[in-house]
C-alpha cells in the first residue's frame, strides 16, 4: 500500500536528491540536475509514483531562526496567535512555521518558540509547482536543520550543547542544538576542496562565537563537534579543534551512521543526504500553507475508505466461512438427533410390548399424576393466612374477633389461581349504641383489609344493623338499660403462596 511509502526529496540550490521509503528502510535513490531537464526526470517520477505521498526537505542558505516566548493558549487561539506572530515576524513570508521548545520554568511560564522560515523561495517555487500540478499527495515541506534534530536524536548524542557539520551537495551545514533542540543552522557554500578541513575548523569557530554573542551558547560552556565525515577529509579539522579546550570534536563515520538508520551502504557512499532523508520523522513542522496538503488530505480519506473496504470484505468474508461451518455443524448434530430420537422411539416401543396389560391408557394416567400434584401443592395450612390478617387486626383495637373459619380451595375443580377463604365474626368494643360510629369502623377495617396484600376479594356478609327498606323493626323503647351489640360477619378470598 502506498500509505506505506514515501517519497523524500531533498532539494538544494544545485539539484535535488529524491529517495523512497519503505515501511523500515530505504529501497532507492536518484538525483535530478537544477535545470529544466532537471525538473522534467522529476516530473516524470512523480507521475510514475502518483498515489506515493511526497515529502520535501529544503536545504537553503535563505534560512531565518527567531527565539520568541508567548502566552501559553490552546487550540483555534494558539493557531490565530502564531499565524499573526509570524507574518509580522516574516513579513509575510509563504513558507514559515513555529516549532514548540517546551515553556518557561518562571514568570507566566510562556511557550518558548522557535520561529523558521525561507525568505527566498525563487529557485524552490518551480520544484513545489511541478510537484501541485501533478496534484500529488504533498505531505509538508521542512528543512534540513529540523531532520538535523531528529538525526541527533536516533543517533543517542545527549551532549547539552551540539553542533552537528555535514557537506552536502548544496554546501556546508552547521546546525546547532541545546538539549537536543534546534537553535540555529547556517548554510556556507564552499566549493575549495583543497582547503575544506581548514575552512570548517574556521566555520565551526566563527559559529561558536555567533552564538555565544547570542547567549546562544554559554560562555563556560564546551561545544561538542560532531562532523560527519562522507569524503574522509576532516580529521584534521578534528585535530584543530580539539587543539582548543573550548570544543570536544568527533568524527562520525558514514558507515556507522548508516548501520544505526538502517540505510544500505552503497545508497549513503555518494549521498550524504540520505542521512538526512532516512532520519526525518513522519511528524515534522510544516512551513508549507495549509493548502498544499489538502491532496495528501484527500489520499488519507481515498485510502481509509479502501482500507475500509478491504477490511469489510475480509470481516464478510469470514463470517460467511464461519456461517457455512456452523451450518454444517449444525446440520451434523440434527442428523445425530434425528437418529438419536429414532433409537429412542424403538427402544420405547419395545419397552411397551414388554410390558403387562394395564386398564388405564397413558392419558388417564397423565391426568392422575397432574391431580395429585394438585392435592400435594394444596396441602397447605392457615397460619400464612391467620398472620396477614392479625397485622391488619392489630391496627384496629376496637375490632373484636369471635369467630374464625378457614377453607383451603378445592385443588381438582379450581383451574385458575387458588384462594383461600376465610369468614369473620366480630363486634366493635366498646359500643355506645352509634351505628353509623360503628359502620365507620368496620368500613375502615375492610379496606385496611382490601390494600393488604394477597387479598383478592372482600364482602361484608352481615352488618350491626340492617338498612334494607325491607326489613322489619322490632324491640322497645321503654328498656333504656338494655345493652346492645354492633356484630358484623366479613367473608375474605385470599390468594395462596405469598408470604
Amino acid at each position: 500500500m502506498s500509505l506505506e511509502k514515501r517519497l523524500l526529496v531533498y532539494l538544494g540550490a544545485s539539484g535535488a536528491v529524491a529517495m523512497l521509503m519503505g515501511r523500515f528502510a530505504p529501497k532507492w535513490k536518484t538525483g535530478f540536475p537544477g535545470t529544466a531537464e532537471g525538473l522534467r526526470q522529476f516530473s516524470d517520477l512523480l507521475d510514475r509514483h502518483r498515489h506515493v505521498p511526497v515529502t520535501l526537505l529544503v536545504d537553503s542558505v535563505d534560512e531565518d531562526y527567531r527565539l520568541e516566548n508567548m502566552p501559553h493558549v490552546f487550540g483555534r487561539a494558539r493557531q490565530e496567535l502564531l499565524s499573526r506572530r509570524l507574518k509580522q515576524v516574516f513579513r509575510n513570508a509563504p513558507y514559515a512555521s513555529a516549532i514548540l521548545q517546551g515553556r518557561n520554568k518562571d514568570g507566566r511560564r510562556d511557550d518558548r518558540y522557535l520561529l523558521v522560515s525561507l525568505t527566498d523561495n525563487d529557485w524552490l517555487q518551480p520544484w513545489i509547482d511541478t510537484l501541485r500540478a501533478l496534484e500529488i499527495p504533498f505531505t509538508g515541506m521542512t528543512l534540513l536543520s529540523v531532520a538535523a534534530e531528529h538525526l541527533l536524536a536516533r543517533l543517542k548524542i545527549r551532549d547539552n550543547c551540539v553542533l552537528l557539520v555535514s557537506r552536502q551537495s548544496a554546501g556546508l551545514r552547521l546546525t546547532y542544538l541545546l538539549q537536543g533542540k534546534l537553535r540555529f543552522s547556517r548554510l556556507i557554500r564552499n566549493d575549495n576542496q583543497d582547503h575544506a578541513s581548514l575552512n570548517v575548523a574556521e566555520e565551526v569557530s566563527k559559529t561558536q562565537l555567533y552564538l555565544t554573542s547570542q547567549r546562544l551558547l554559554p560562555r563556560e560552556g564546551k561545544l561538542t563537534v560532531c562532523l560527519i565525515d562522507f569524503a574522509g577529509r576532516l580529521s584534521s579539522a578534528q585535530i584543530t579543534l580539539n587543539a582548543d579546550p573550548q570544543f570536544d570534536a568527533m568524527l562520525l563515520q558514514p558507515a556507522e551512521l548508516g548501520r544505526r538508520l538502517g540505510i544500505p551502504r552503497k545508497l549513503l557512499d555518494d549521498s550524504p543526504e540520505m542521512l538526512y532523508l532516512a532520519a526525518l520523522e513522519k511528524r515534522f513542522p510544516n512551513l508549507a500553507p495549509q493548502v498544499y496538503s489538502d491532496s495528501y488530505l484527500l489520499h488519507r480519506i481515498k485510502w481509509g475508505f479502501l482500507a475500509a473496504g478491504a477490511t469489510a470484505l475480509v470481516a464478510s468474508s469470514a463470517m460467511a466461512g464461519l456461517n457455512w461451518w456452523q451450518a454444517s455443524s449444525d446440520a451434523d448434530e440434527m442428523q445425530q438427533l434425528e437418529r438419536l430420537i429414532r433409537q429412542n422411539e424403538a427402544l420405547y416401543q419395545e419397552t411397551l410390548r414388554h410390558l403387562p396389560q394395564i386398564p388405564l391408557s397413558a392419558d388417564s394416567l397423565s391426568g392422575v399424576v397432574a391431580v395429585l400434584r394438585k392435592i400435594e401443592a394444596a396441602n397447605t395450612s392457615p397460619q400464612q393466612a391467620y398472620e396477614r390478617l392479625s397485622r391488619v387486626i392489630d391496627r384496629h383495637p376496637s375490632i373484636v374477633v369471635d369467630k374464625l373459619a378457614w377453607q383451603a380451595p378445592d385443588p381438582i375443580a379450581s383451574t385458575g389461581s387458588p384462594a383461600e377463604t376465610i369468614e369473620l365474626d366480630g363486634r366493635i368494643l366498646p359500643f355506645d349504641g352509634n351505628y353509623r360510629a360503628a359502620m365507620d369502623k368496620i368500613n375502615r377495617f375492610m379496606a385496611d383489609l382490601k390494600s393488604s396484600e394477597g387479598m383478592r376479594e372482600i364482602k361484608l356478609l352481615s352488618e350491626p344493623v340492617r338498612t334494607d327498606s325491607r326489613t322489619t323493626l322490632s324491640g322497645t323503647t321503654l328498656d333504656n338499660a338494655q345493652t346492645s351489640e354492633a356484630r358484623f360477619s366479613l367473608g375474605m378470598k385470599l390468594e395462596m403462596g405469598r408470604p
